[in-house]
Order: C-alpha cells, then structure tokens, then sequence
C-alpha cells in the first residue's frame, strides 16, 4: 500500500506579509512616541533648569556696607599689575585711575561664580553713564572664556591673567570682588557670591565718584 496515499504532505504556509507589516508598523509607532515622549521630558528638564537658576539668582543675598565703608583701606591696587584682553592685548591697572574699579575674580566653571554675574550685568546696566570700570578676571584660557560669555550674551567686560595677583586682592576663594576708588585704594572686598544690582551698591559706588 502506498504510505504517501495515506498521509499526504501538509501544504507549506504562505509567508503572512500582512502580519510582517503590521509589525513594522507597531514598531515604528512605538518608536516615534519614544521619541516624542524624550523630546517631552527634554523640554521638561530644560525648562525645570532655567526656572532653578533663575531661582537660585533670586535667593542671593546684596553684599553689605557699613557706615563708614568708604573709610576702610585695604591698600593700593598696583597700577602696573598687566592683565590682557581676549585678544591679547595688554591693559594695566593704573590705565584705570581715575575711575571707580569694580573688580571680579570669577571661572566659567564657578557656580557661585555664574550665579552672580547676571547681577554684575544689571549692576553695570545701571552705572553705564559714570565713570565706573567693571572687569571680570579669570586665569582660564581666551576661548574657554569667550565661548561661555557669547553663548551667556553677558556684555561683560573679561581680562586674563597670567601669574599671581598682587597681595591686595588675594582671596580664599571666587568669587572675590573688589572696589578700587579714583585713588587707586582697594576700598572694598567680598568673597563669595552676591546680588550687586541693589541699591546700596549703588549708592557705594556713586559715592566714591
């Protein structure tokens, strides 16, 4: 007896494109709400992040003056100290006599650094008619420095140095600001970070004018 008669071969499936297809598509949609949902949660963190550092901003406290803080002398602020611009070009102190100094030791990797500047920025918004001087000093490299400050759109005024400060304006630590009045005297010191747009800084700095 034939056995083949008896047990026919089973016939081969087809393949089941629509089943091929359907997967893809299930697999495409899956991947593009993943990559929304990512998008999502980016903007999310971006916008959790700005409203933090605007926050931290706002919880720095003004530096504070006493009575008779025009009085307090820290010493002279060498007029031949040389620091240099961006772009290489070299500035001396004493090219500043004459003028209220504001001077601000500070690094693009600085936390505290950074939290304060934007208040340096209002604070020189508000002195840009008299004849107050704000430099912000850093030992970093030039396009460490200009890369931050573009990508921040601080128009703010930053000089390196190359070698140590003089005595009178070494810290513990940055940021360290001083004030240097037309005399040349470091009248003024703070270390640590600060809100330096409020009013009594304002009021210091116009009475050393």
């Amino acid at each position: 007896m034939d056995s083949t008669a008896e047990n026919p071969t089973p016939p081969r499936p087809g393949f089941a494109w629509g089943t091929f297809f359907l997967g893809i598509g299930v697999g495409v949609a899956g991947m593009v709400l993943m990559l929304v949902g990512l998008a999502v949660l980016a903007a999310l963190f971006a916008a959790r992040l700005a409203v933090n550092e605007s926050a931290s901003e706002g919880v720095l406290s003004p530096p504070s003056f006493s009575e008779h803080a025009t009085l307090s002398v820290y010493g002279e602020a060498d007029p031949a100290w040389t620091l240099y611009t961006l772009k290489g070009e070299p500035v001396k102190l004493g090219d500043y006599r004459g003028k209220v100094v504001f001077v601000n030791f500070w690094a693009t990797w600085c936390g505290p650094c950074v939290m304060e500047m934007p208040s340096i920025q209002r604070l020189q918004e508000k002195m840009k008619d008299t004849p107050v001087v704000f430099l912000l000093i850093s030992d970093e490299n030039t396009g460490t420095i200009d890369k931050f400050l573009k990508k921040k759109a601080w128009a703010l005024q930053s000089l390196r140095r190359d070698g140590p400060e003089p005595a009178v304006f070494r810290s513990q630590g940055i940021p360290a600001t001083f004030i240097v009045n037309p005399s040349g005297m470091v009248v003024y010191r703070h270390v640590g970070s600060a809100r330096w747009d409020a009013d009594d800084v304002v009021k210091f700095l116009r009475g050393l004018l």
